[in-house]
């Protein structure tokens, strides 16, 4: 592994998050969590936006990576995709492992290429959420509601079409996109197959990340 802390062939980094409409930015490079989110070129935190905070959150929780430090150096165990997001999340403040002890483990659906998605069940106090993250056409077409802010809308057309627009915009730009989703259950259904979890979700946003030059 790479001791220098500079970018190794496979160090993704995310960018940019869409949320509610609005497009965040963020800066720095590699696994690091150096860097800041910025909106319209004003930085801001995003811990003060509610559904920014609740986007981020998600990223991490639906997330099997793990972000080490080895000397002065950091690295991903895991997905360089989902280590990406957690490297994102620690700009942010938002810990793995302290927001998982908040938000227990119950049961994972893991990604495959024909659902293109991934799903991790946790307990949320004396609920369960169903956090899911994956290929921005297909999760779109899952969900019925979405979070913008503190606020949960439906997933009206015209909402629908600004999101299709923030995806193509970004995928234009060489990025790799992700949707995120949650879903809130009163107990774990019985059957926990995909097909009976991923659907009715509330969309949270986007996370575009860059591929660094090999």
């Amino acid at each position: 592994s790479d001791k220098t802390g500079t970018l190794t062939k496979n160090e993704m980094t995310v960018q940019a998050l869409f949320h509610g409409g609005e497009l965040y930015s963020v800066s720095g490079i590699g696994y690091a969590p150096d860097g800041e989110f910025t909106h319209k070129n004003q930085k801001i935190d995003p811990l003060q936006h509610t559904g920014l905070e609740k986007l981020i959150n998600a990223t991490v929780l639906c997330n099997g990576a793990q972000l080490v430090k080895e000397e002065s150096a950091y690295k991903i165990i895991g997905d360089p995709t989902e280590g990406s997001l957690l490297t994102m999340a620690a700009k942010a403040g938002i810990n793995k492992k302290s927001l998982e002890s908040k938000y227990t483990f119950e049961e994972e659906i893991p990604f495959d290429s024909d659902r293109k998605q991934m799903t991790i069940i946790r307990r949320d106090g004396n609920k369960y959420v169903a956090f899911v993250k994956g290929a921005p056409d297909i999760l779109l077409s899952n969900c019925i509601k979405i979070q913008e802010e503190e606020k949960v809308s439906d997933l009206d057309a015209r909402r629908r079409e600004r999101i299709s627009a923030a995806n193509a915009d970004l995928a234009n730009k060489a990025m790799r996109v992700l949707a995120v989703g949650y879903r809130e259950f009163d107990q774990i259904p019985d059957n926990t197959e995909a097909k009976n979890i991923e659907k009715e979700l509330v969309f949270l946003g986007l996370a575009a990340m860059i591929d660094p030059p090999r």
